[in-house]
């Protein structure tokens, strides 16, 4: 997927302020009888205010000019200005190898200088740069160093623009979570200093990383805040950016008409601004959008025009999309060994810039070809490396393309067990896509709730109009006759209308009891924080929660003990210790998040932030452990066959929220996640087995009060390889 990713210059000459009206500037610089002070003032706001975005080859014109008056005047500052200035209009253009040597430029002359602003803005520059070729870990580099300069300056502009382009990177390299951390960041700054345009921009690059994500729903909410932003600072190069954007948030639902048409608004304005990276991902969206239609010689045309001005760019990572794209074509038209040479093409440019999602795309891409052309061996070696790295990343659509391709691999083969693994683990993580829907259902079962209770009130107050309205006939009537007559009358309504009352009541009361039915059911499927939520607003926004302890516990000998028991046996040993681990949790204030097979999830200090959960979870885990133990002498007194448990547990930052259309559930994500479950690989049965983070949240809660709660005491294991996370250093910690 091929998204377009803002990349957010930094305005370093913004240190020099002016007019923007071409022909006045013009007039003032070619004036030599001013100073040369004013002269410089005016020539640089010619080229950056007024040619810098619709004609950026004037702008390097103009900076040119600046540039060697101020060598001549010896004014360093406007150097540096101009040169800045000159990188920018190459990177407007996408000629990002040109702007990466002028930034070079510039950070020398800012370093000359002695400006710490000028110094950072540079290194951002220069990150931004390379990020967007593809070159991650440089860039990151950069990032940092300007961040370090940026935190000591105070200087907060260029500091959010930094934390922006540093979630830019982590988004390119499939660390999504991260992304969103850096963004969230940014736009705490940008709201503290009234940066409008940066938080527009931020908010576009947010819906990228939800999209990426498959959280489509959350993805259109930022566009679309996005271009309220831009439609106000009248943004025309931004906004096309976003509706590019919003295009493919159609393709994905497959509502092509839709797509097309922002696809095209996109293009007339890239056009219009002459945005040529713009330019390329709007025909990029066409031609995919033409590809998904099975209009093969459309969407080839695109691509090859998208392909020709990213490579005119040098642009790497688009590169590799474009020529995916082509291999896609000719994929569909059958003509699979031409397709499997641009998917390797592709692939070597996308390991060579480390881009985690493209080699996925890759990957699955060959596997479904190699498929096709019966090497099935070749298929499922690809299919496989592309599961993995899915999971890495945490990317839920990912996930679904390698599990698709391994249940049509394995489905040729006639493996119909592992076909059917995948093709479950496919449809789950189809669900989980569709989370939005959940929250749709819950918000026309609430209004229909609503509905039915607004008529038995209605229906209540008609009632008690009734009865008053009847006493008063009663008062006035004089004639005795008529008077017992209606008297009999007006007992029989009432009793007619006494039992409907009755009648409402019993029904109202039947409809809170279901009412707390469903409540109770909703509680046991969502913590009760986000339950209410749902009930309040009809919606549940995901939550980025910065710290929080992870606990996963896994049985040792349960795939042994189900060999010897019945179902029946087994899934009630597993039933009477999952049920005392929820009894532990609930006094802990432990949130239970799933159990998968023998495994237990739980995590602490979520929804609602704590600052105990480390403290907790480890209480919790502890009693755990010895729930176990005990269970475990208890059979080998009765000469029965037992399981044994690990527990492993991390704290970190999480993103928690609900997923799935059918038996949904509240769950959370993240590099977090994944090194609590190395934890618990990595330990030993019968011991809780903590990483560093952990370690030190309960050694300084136990510096900050005497009275924090049971002291603990500590083993170091040192550093212990984990699977995909190197060498961690863990932790045995037992009641003191």
């Amino acid at each position: 997927m091929k998204n377009a990713l803002t990349v957010l210059i930094i305005l370093l000459a913004a240190r020099v302020s002016g007019n923007v009206n071409p022909d006045s500037l013009y007039a003032v610089w070619s004036n030599e009888s001013l100073s040369d002070s004013t002269r410089l003032k005016a020539v640089h706001n010619l080229a950056w205010h007024g040619y810098l975005f619709s004609k950026p080859d004037s702008a390097f014109y103009f900076a040119q000019k600046q540039l060697e008056l101020a060598e001549l005047s010896g004014n360093n500052t406007h150097k540096a200005v101009a040169l800045n200035t000159m990188g920018a209009s190459f990177q407007v253009r996408g000629q990002y190898k040109n702007a990466l040597e002028y930034y070079h430029l510039t950070y020398q002359a800012d370093s000359l200088n002695n400006d710490p602003r000028g110094m950072a803005g540079s290194l951002n520059n220069i990150g931004s740069i390379l990020s967007a070729l593809g070159k991650y870990e440089d860039a990151l580099t950069q990032y940092e160093r300007s961040v370090s300069i940026l935190r000591e300056s105070e200087e907060m502009k260029t500091l959010a623009s930094t934390l922006h382009n540093m979630g830019m990177l982590s988004h390119n390299r499939g660390d999504y979570t991260q992304a969103l951390e850096y963004y969230a960041q940014s736009i705490e700054v940008k709201e503290q200093i009234g940066d409008n345009q940066g938080i527009a921009t931020t908010l576009n690059n947010i819906g990228n990383t939800y999209n990426s994500r498959g959280d489509y729903i959350n993805a259109l909410r930022s566009f679309r805040k996005a271009l309220r932003y831009y439609d106000a600072l009248n943004d025309m190069s931004s906004k096309a950016t976003t509706l590019n954007n919003i295009g493919n948030i159609f393709r994905y639902q497959k509502d092509y008409e839709k797509a097309n048409e922002y696809y095209n608004r996109s293009l007339y304005l890239c056009r219009e601004t002459q945005d040529q990276r713009g330019i390329s991902l709007a025909l990029y969206g066409l031609g995919s959008s033409a590809l998904e239609q099975k209009i093969f010689n459309a969407a080839r045309e695109y691509f090859q025009q998208s392909l020709e001005i990213d490579e005119a760019a040098g642009d790497l990572r688009n590169m590799a999309y474009s020529l995916h794209n082509i291999g896609s074509v000719y994929a569909e038209e059958k003509m699979h060994q031409e397709a499997i040479g641009f998917f390797e093409r592709s692939l070597e440019i996308q390991r060579e810039i480390s881009d985690k999602k493209g080699v996925v795309n890759s990957l699955v891409s060959m596997g479904k070809s190699h498929s096709a052309l019966g090497d099935i061996k070749q298929a499922l070696r690809q299919c496989h490396d592309a599961l993995a790295l899915a999971e890495e990343m945490d990317a839920i659509s990912f996930q679904k393309d390698a599990c698709e391709c391994l249940y049509r691999s394995y489905r040729e083969i006639g493996n119909s067990a592992r076909a059917l693994l995948y093709f479950e683990r496919q449809s789950t993580l189809s669900d989980s896509l569709q989370a939005g829907e959940t929250i749709r259902q819950l918000e026309r079962m609430e209004f229909a709730n609503r509905q039915l209770a607004d008529s038995l009130m209605r229906e209540e107050e008609k009632l008690r109009v009734e009865l008053v309205h009847q006493r008063e006939v009663s008062k006035q009537t004089q004639n005795r006759n008529i008077a017992i007559a209606s008297g009999i009358f007006m007992l029989f309504l009432a009793g007619a209308a006494f039992n409907r009352l009755q009648y409402v009541r019993r029904s109202k009361a039947a409809l809170q009891k279901e009412k707390d039915r469903s409540e109770e059911l909703l509680l046991n499927i969502l913590p009760e924080e986000t339950a209410e939520e749902l009930k309040e607003k009809g919606s549940a926004e995901a939550q980025l929660i910065d710290s929080v302890t992870v606990l996963f516990t896994d049985f040792k000998g349960f795939t042994q003990l189900s060999e010897v028991l019945t179902p029946k046996e087994l899934v009630k040993d597993l039933h009477d210790c999952f049920s005392a681990f929820d009894h532990i949790l609930e006094k802990h204030g432990i949130e239970k998040i799933k159990t998968i097979g023998d495994a237990y999830m739980a995590a602490g200090g979520l929804p609602t932030p704590n600052t105990t959960h480390a403290q907790d979870a480890v209480n919790a885990a502890l009693e755990m452990a010895e729930v176990v133990r005990v269970g475990k002498m208890r059979k080998i007194e009765q000469g029965l066959p037992f399981f044994e448990v690990r527990i492993g547990i991390h704290s970190g930052p999480v993103v928690a929220g609900i997923v799935g259309v059918k038996k949904f559930q509240y769950d959370i994500w993240g590099d977090t996640v994944n090194t609590a479950s190395r934890m618990e690989s990595s330990g030993e049965v019968g011991k809780v087995n903590i990483s560093q983070s952990t370690y030190e949240r309960l050694k300084d809660a136990a510096s900050a009060s005497r009275n924090a709660g049971p002291e603990f005491t500590f083993v170091n294991r040192g550093k212990i390889a984990a699977k995909g996370k190197g060498e961690i250093m863990m932790y045995f910690v037992q009641l003191k």
